[in-house]
């Protein structure tokens, strides 16, 4: 058996999907498991749990080490960086005997220790929800966003899809123009016309997660030159544009700074990373280097080793 001094997890876990990732005392990964969502508020605590050891135990299948526990874990979670969150990963970790050290961070804290060169910077997620966050070099943080689908989440991909959503509902009800994205989504769901789309929505067996890809939809009927896919495009850039900004001023970051994104949505989405750019610009801050962070679980194997 490995010394479990020369392990280390790091955790990448959201309203979509939870990445393990299993590496050495050098960072080398040596095993990545995946598997359902794991934020808890969203999805309960049962399931968050299963989600959570299952990536851990394909990790360790991958890496073919028999499971034990290591010496840190980095748990990059949505809303990690809260008291009550916090706590209860921290039950879950020591109940299943995880790890020595046990380090909660928010999602966004991952992403910029995975995708800025000095480690501090921005870091701006949009996936099933959304947040900004910074570091600053001097360790203060900060962030903005995150509040949930009910409360926020502006510029997600949820978000994307109530919006998407509700413009197919006026055009159906001539409220408001008509748009493809009735027929991207009535085929993406099988449905044959729009009057299924109630009992299907609200049905005992619909995930929320299932609105959040909608934004792909959004996106092809924006290529194809749809107004209300592109003003829904246009307002998801300016609501993430709106939330980096807060970030550099709680901070008291310059015209300039490095900053990571991060998310199925931005990280897929070549016109809505464009849209949040210029619309940072519009308002005097160039986000430079700027990367595109596709594994942040990293930036939590980086953490567990530092603070490991």
């Amino acid at each position: 058996m490995i010394d479990q001094s020369s392990l280390v997890i790091g955790i990448d876990g959201g309203g979509s999907h939870t990445r393990a990732f299993l590496a050495d005392d050098k960072g080398k990964v040596l095993g990545k498991g995946v598997s359902g969502p794991s934020n808890h508020n969203r999805v309960g605590d049962q399931l968050a749990e299963i989600s959570l050891n299952d990536s851990i135990h394909k990790a360790f299948q991958q890496a073919n080490i028999p499971y034990q526990p290591v010496r840190s874990i980095c748990l990059g979670m949505a809303g990690a960086d809260r008291p009550a969150d916090r706590s209860w990963l921290e039950t879950w970790a020591r109940k299943y005997q995880i790890a020595s050290r046990i380090i909660c961070v928010n999602d966004g804290q991952i992403l910029i220790s995975a995708g800025t060169p000095d480690e501090w910077g921005c870091g701006l997620i949009s996936g099933t929800g959304s947040l900004a966050v910074g570091i600053s070099p001097d360790g203060k943080n900060a962030r903005s966003g995150g509040w949930g689908y009910l409360a926020g989440d502006e510029g997600s991909g949820y978000w994307m899809g109530i919006q998407a959503l509700q413009a197919i509902t006026k055009s159906v009800d001539d409220r408001g123009p008509g748009t493809l994205l009735l027929e991207l989504v009535l085929n993406f769901w099988k449905l044959e016309n729009s009057s299924q789309l109630i009992p299907y929505i609200y049905g005992p067996n619909f995930e929320r997660s299932e609105i959040a890809r909608l934004a792909r939809l959004v996106q092809s009927a924006a290529e194809q030159g749809d107004s209300i896919a592109l003003a829904i495009e246009s307002a998801a850039g300016q609501e993430l544009a709106r939330m980096v900004l807060s970030v550099t001023r709680k901070l008291n970051f310059g015209s300039t700074t490095p900053c990571a994104f991060g998310g199925g949505v931005l990280t897929r989405y070549p016109a809505l990373q464009r849209i949040t750019l210029n619309e940072c610009l519009k308002m005097g801050l160039e986000l430079s280097p700027l990367s595109l962070v596709e594994e942040p679980a990293l930036g939590a194997v980086r953490i567990a080793l530092q603070q490991g």
